[in-house]
């Protein structure tokens, strides 16, 4: 889970601040 959480992790910040404005 360590090894492909990184990129999962960038994705699951970019994703909620990304969807936040839209929803907003």
């Amino acid at each position: 889970m360590l090894r492909f959480r990184p990129n999962f992790a960038l994705a699951a910040t970019s994703f909620p601040w990304s969807r936040l404005p839209s929803l907003a």
